[in-house]
């Protein structure tokens, strides 16, 4: 989300409120959707520091590894011994507010210090996370920016993130946002990012506000030079909405070498050689279609392009924007004629690719195309094609899938040099116009955030972290442990579903109390989703030749080694 473009000479619009100036949060937490984690099929959860269940009926001992999966409606939980019924929603809650108490997740490194829900939704698992805001903060800077940018540029990521998280609350059923760019990229924290984690730490509870409440902050990449207006990507009924996100000149962005710019050179006389077969054909459609008459259309294959005299780009999408939606190319060209002849069949003529008639089913004819030579033309052609589709594609200047990429034209010599600029919406804060401010200019954040949201107040807010109070005897082994490990409680397998070929199994040739490693892939170094225990039955779907059983239960399916598993007599079909 981006914005740009106040005179540097200008003084800041926006102020920095004394730090015992505090707007009032009532809780600080985040509910996260993650999204990301939806594919992640089952989902694995290893646990640092003690958890319960919302309720309290469940305990769980720093250390534990659980796997949640869906069997129909309801959701399962299988940890090293047991399985769990955990209904159609279970909450993982931590026993202490301590920043070492936290979830791995998915066979992640990061850190997600929070509670963890999980709710059916279209027969997955939904988990939502919720967490403290600044711990939120933590796990979305470095995934938006990361340590290899400016520290005033990551404050200012930190500050734009925190304020729209806020301006998002309760903007879903169950949730504020979403882990991905609908929102923001979040993945937990990292103690990979330590720049990161200065920022986030030296601006913690810093928001911009609007009329004293959070501002919607949003950012972009890089917008190309030019921000856009939020009314533009996102109609508000409300007048004011985005009166601080409007269309201006950046020039910072526009002068950071890493923002993305892709470019097209035309030559003027292009020759045989000089145009690729997508531009050709796009030129050429557009000249036959002003060319042709109704009762006497022309074929592209008709027309050769001599020479390109001048272009121009027409029509911007909105007032005083460089999202141009129109080229104009002033041509000259050759046009040469063609007759039309029939003959049988087998003389192995092939019909013109550009006819669309088909050959008369009765006479077996076959239609072939007699070209004259090239003749030019004295007056040069004006010809207007729209950018945005064929022609953006066969210059190959497409950036953004939203078609709202700033176009230039200028010459150099005797060709034309097309250059698109901007990734994503463009409205807000540049992350490459803020890198520029920092690295460049040497602009501390409050200048950055200036910049890009003119008119908003800086303002820290407070809020009560929860206190949790929990008996720790709950959440620890007994000592001493006992000696005995309880059996297991094994995974459904429904014989009913049984299809031809396939076979009933159970896990044999290991020790009592030790498991075999169920693999995403048939390899040894595949991933290992989920450890079997001896006698758990499976249906064998098939075998390969170096000695992996594809198998599943009702609750999961993956790759075993067959010479640990035994046939279940007479159930096979």
């Amino acid at each position: 989300m981006r914005l740009f473009f106040l005179s540097i000479l200008l003084p800041l619009l926006l102020m920095l409120y004394p730090s015992d100036c505090h707007a009032d949060i009532t809780d600080g937490m985040v509910h996260v959707f993650l999204r990301r984690l939806v594919s992640e099929y089952p989902l694995e959860i290893d646990m640092n520091g003690a958890y319960t269940s919302q309720d309290g009926t469940l305990w769980f001992a720093s250390g534990t590894h659980l796997v949640a999966s869906v069997q129909e409606t309801q959701i399962y939980l299988f940890g090293n011994g047991f399985t769990i019924n955990a209904g159609q929603k279970v909450t993982l809650t931590r026993t202490s507010t301590d920043e070492n108490t936290y979830l791995l997740l998915a066979g992640g490194s990061n850190r997600y210090a929070g509670d963890l829900t999980l709710i059916i939704e279209n027969g997955q698992i939904k988990p939502i996370m919720a967490l403290e805001l600044e711990e939120y903060v933590r796990g979305v800077v470095p995934y938006e920016l990361g340590d290899s940018f400016p520290l005033e540029t990551l404050k200012a990521q930190a500050i734009a993130a925190r304020t729209y998280v806020l301006s998002k609350s309760g903007a879903y059923d169950g949730y504020d946002v979403d882990d991905t760019t609908n929102d923001q990229v979040f993945r937990g924290r990292s103690l990979n990012s330590p720049l990161c984690e200065q920022a986030v730490r030296e601006t913690a509870g810093i928001i911009a506000t609007k009329n004293d409440l959070p501002a919607v902050c949003y950012y972009t990449a890089s917008n190309g030079g030019q921000t856009e207006d939020g009314q533009h990507v996102w109609p508000s009924t409300t007048p004011d909405a985005y009166a601080y996100m409007n269309v201006k000149d950046d020039p910072y962005d526009l002068a950071n070498p890493s923002s993305p710019v892709r470019r097209f050179i035309l030559q003027s006389v292009p020759g045989n050689e000089g145009l690729n077969s997508e531009l050709q054909a796009v030129l050429t459609s557009a000249v036959a279609a002003v060319s042709g008459t109704e009762t006497s259309p022309m074929l592209p294959e008709q027309i050769r392009i001599d020479s390109v005299d001048a272009v121009r780009l027409e029509t911007p999408r909105y007032p005083g924007s460089r999202i141009m939606t129109e080229v104009v190319f002033n041509l000259h060209v050759s046009f040469r004629s063609v007759n039309k002849t029939t003959a049988p069949s087998s003389t192995l003529t092939t019909p013109h690719p550009s006819d669309t008639a088909q050959p008369d089913e009765n006479t077996l004819e076959n239609i072939t195309y007699i070209f004259s030579e090239f003749v030019p033309q004295t007056d040069s052609i004006e010809i207007t094609i729209p950018f945005f589709g064929a022609l953006e594609r066969s210059m190959g200047l497409s950036i953004n899938s939203a078609n709202n990429e700033l176009l230039t034209l200028y010459s150099i010599d005797s060709a034309f040099v097309f250059e698109t600029r901007r990734y994503g919406h463009g409205v807000g804060m540049s992350q490459r116009g803020a890198e520029q401010m920092a690295r460049a200019e040497g602009k501390n954040y409050e200048e950055i955030l200036a910049f890009y949201y003119p008119g908003l107040t800086l303002k820290k807010i407070s809020y009560s972290q929860q206190v949790r109070e929990y008996p720790q005897s709950m959440a620890v082994y007994p000592s001493p442990r006992p000696s005995i490990t309880p059996r297991p409680t094994l995974m459904p397998v429904s014989e009913s579903g049984l299809e031809e070929g396939w076979g009933l199994a159970e896990v044999t040739n290991i020790e009592e109390n030790s498991s075999l490693n169920l693999r995403k892939e048939p390899s040894l170094s595949a991933e290992i989703i989920m450890r079997l225990f001896k006698y758990q039955q499976v249906v064998v779907e098939s075998e390969t030749d170096d000695g992996w059983s594809k198998v599943h239960t009702d609750v999961i399916s993956g790759y075993v080694r067959s010479e640990f598993l035994q046939t279940v007599q007479n159930k096979t079909r």
